[in-house]
């Protein structure tokens, strides 16, 4: 089971997408500290509504025993613990294409509310809550604060999805950079950021026609942990949890590195649900899949013969692309085939000496 904590989640949205067919072996916990009402349904990115199960769970995840000011915004999707920096009350984002999105207006502070807060390891701890596989936070400046204060979680996350700051909207530093390093400290890798709209700002209005160009001020940034530390040593249900998680993520590599280290133990095992099932057929197409690798910068440079490409990457799909497309990864298989075929017509056309086909 894929345990999927949204942390600042407000109506029940999660920032990536995953199929259909996946939905029975996910579990939802979708946190806020407003009062959003109850989450009857987990929208995802692309606007499909999954029906894996969902606990919701009306908590301030901050810091252990601390209370703090809510400032429930003009904008419900504002609400923070943080305020807004004066200086950015100015800037805006063009994100839905008819009006200008002004933080100063957005984040104005209808009305405050006293909180308590906890930690997301004292939530867990003191409950029957699974631990996190994947960690979304969209907390309005306060990720870092949530990140800090999940350390014991933090080793069993296998992605992370946190909105950051490249601009100090919220005063201090940058928050980006903050947790670029904590993360990385905690074995994991920065794979890039989510684009959406609303992630782009800028500090001068100007009249239709004449549109500034905006500059990149808090984005959603994807962290995924490094393969080396998914091993045997953790557990069967570890190692089918982070490939899925790599795979709705878009990392059919790192998924790959991951299986191949528990090849043996799959034999072993008959597919109880959709989850393990995809992970063996993942592992059955890899072994029929042809090993080949671009010459290195090295070989190139002494002029090395580039040996023949097998047949099968020049086709329609392989056995892995197929897999992904049985299992509705659509847009994976998509993106795993463009990669392919481009790389093997760059290898082919840069060749000094003939490719068999």
């Amino acid at each position: 089971m894929v345990s999927i904590y949204h942390v600042g989640a407000r109506g029940g949205f999660v920032p990536f997408d995953f199929p259909e067919i996946f939905d029975s072996c996910c579990k939802f916990i979708m946190v806020d500290a407003a009062d959003v009402g109850e989450i009857k349904a987990v929208h995802l990115l692309n606007g499909r509504i999954a029906s894996s199960r969902a606990t919701q769970i009306k908590s301030a995840v901050w810091r252990d025993n601390a209370q703090a000011r809510l400032n429930i915004t003009a904008c419900p999707y504002a609400a923070s613990i943080k305020r807004l920096d004066d200086k950015y009350s100015n800037w805006y984002v063009f994100a839905n294409g008819d009006c200008d999105y002004i933080l100063g207006e957005a984040h104005t502070t209808v009305t405050s509310e006293e909180i308590s807060t906890q930690t997301l390891d004292t939530m867990v701890s003191e409950s029957d809550l699974p631990t996190p596989s994947v960690l979304c936070i969209d907390a309005q400046g306060s990720s870092l604060e949530i990140l800090l204060g999940a350390d014991a979680c933090l080793s069993q996350v296998d992605a992370i999805v946190c909105e950051v700051e490249l601009a100090p909207f919220y005063g201090g530093n940058p928050s980006f950079s903050e947790i670029l390093n904590l993360l990385t400290s905690r074995g994991m890798i920065f794979s890039g950021f989510i684009h959406e709209p609303v992630s782009w700002a800028s500090p001068v209005r100007h009249p239709v026609g004449f549109r500034s160009k905006t500059m990149l001020g808090s984005a959603d940034a994807v962290f995924v942990r490094n393969p080396n530390e998914i091993n045997k040593d953790q557990g069967f249900t570890r190692v089918l949890n982070y490939a899925w998680v790599c795979c709705a993520l878009g990392h059919l590599d790192l998924a790959l590195v991951a299986l191949q280290s528990f090849d043996l133990l799959l034999k072993r095992h008959v597919p109880e649900d959709a989850l393990q099932s995809i992970c063996y057929d993942l592992i059955r197409a890899s072994r029929v899949m042809p090993i080949y690798f671009p010459p290195s910068f090295s070989e190139i440079r002494v002029g090395t013969p580039s040996r023949p490409i097998n047949e099968m990457l020049f086709g329609e799909d392989t056995p892995i692309e197929v897999c992904l497309r049985d299992y509705q990864f659509f847009t994976l298989a998509d993106a795993v085939k463009s990669l392919r075929l481009d790389q093997v017509s760059r290898l082919a056309n840069r060749s000094s000496t003939p490719f068999e086909r």
